[in-house]
């Protein structure tokens, strides 16, 4: 009765879902915002498949799907990369097992006048039964690939991973192979940053979308959001992601599932600080040493010609 008193009533909502092991649920059912308004905050004039000639890098960032080794899927997005942080959506969609995943690798994607294909693509690497497949899969081009694993409680936004010592037995997958760039994030901490860049939040680096962008990545991006919760740890309220609730058609409540998009969107921030692309500068203008003019001192010298010596 104390916490009902000191607390209000969302905080002892969380505080119960907790400690009861009950989902952890809005007191009322939120929907997302419509889609459309996100179309009025960011800017999205370049057509789909295609990036402004500013765009140095191109990321392809993967959220992937389903348990099965032979079943699994990926949702990504294509972003490129230019000065001072700023980044365009280049393409969204779906892709279906291993060899779609090759095959999105090689895409042309159109930069200005000229095509190439992405400079790094990013998997996530938070389920355990695919994680041996995907470790080999990186270490094939780890040059080109990496992996995100997103830890909830991690303390730090971001930290690399490193190799365990090589005489304690590990079950396949757990153990990191050779060469593979593997990262664990705070999930938290990037979808925030990425939720100040669409609502173009003062001093940060432009966030565009391409146009023709389909409607369920705009809903993917509503379909989160921030509520009060209680650290297990400390006991303190503090704010955290949650999917947002809907009310289904037999008027039951649920969690939002289709974060895909979002997921990949953040994904791009934290890939993107690891490869150091937020911190692009301007290309240097290329000069032309300057021509002596006709008539120097020098002007017509072809060696010794017996001369001096």
């Amino acid at each position: 009765m104390k916490l009902l008193r000191v607390w209000t009533e969302d905080y002892w909502s969380c505080f119960r879902n907790i400690l009861r092991a009950e989902p952890t649920l809005p007191l009322s059912s939120q929907n997302a915002d419509d889609p459309g308004k996100i179309l009025e905050i960011i800017e999205h004039k370049h057509p789909k498949g295609t990036a402004p000639a500013k765009v140095q890098k191109i990321l392809i960032t993967c959220d992937q799907q389903e348990s099965e080794r032979t079943l699994v899927w990926f949702h990504y997005v294509v972003r490129g990369w230019g000065p001072n942080g700023e980044s365009w959506l280049i393409d969204t969609g779906q892709v279906q097992g291993w060899e779609g995943l090759a095959d999105l690798e090689s895409i042309l994607w159109t930069v200005g006048q000229n095509q190439k294909t992405c400079d790094a693509i990013c998997v996530d690497g938070a389920n355990g039964n695919v994680r041996g497949d995907l470790q080999q899969r990186a270490q094939d081009k780890a040059a080109k690939r990496m992996i995100l694993h997103g830890l909830p409680n991690q303390a730090v936004p971001i930290v690399q991973r490193f190799a365990r010592d090589p005489r304690k037995v590990s079950a396949p997958g757990r153990r990191l192979l050779p060469g593979v760039r593997y990262y664990y994030t705070n999930p938290a901490a990037w979808k925030t940053m990425l939720n100040d860049r669409l609502k173009k939040s003062p001093g940060l680096a432009g966030w565009h979308l391409c146009a023709g962008v389909p409607d369920a990545y705009l809903a993917s991006l509503g379909s989160e959001n921030q509520v009060p919760s209680i650290d297990k740890n400390t006991g303190r309220p503090k704010t955290v992601w949650r999917p947002r609730v809907i009310i289904t058609k037999t008027g039951k409540e649920e969690e939002r599932k289709d974060t895909h998009w979002w997921d990949c969107e953040h994904m791009q921030l934290a890939a993107a600080h690891v490869l150091k692309w937020d911190q692009l500068q301007e290309p240097e203008p290329e000069t032309q040493a300057a021509t002596p003019a006709n008539g120097g001192f020098m002007d017509g010298f072809s060696g010794n010609q017996g001369g001096w010596l």
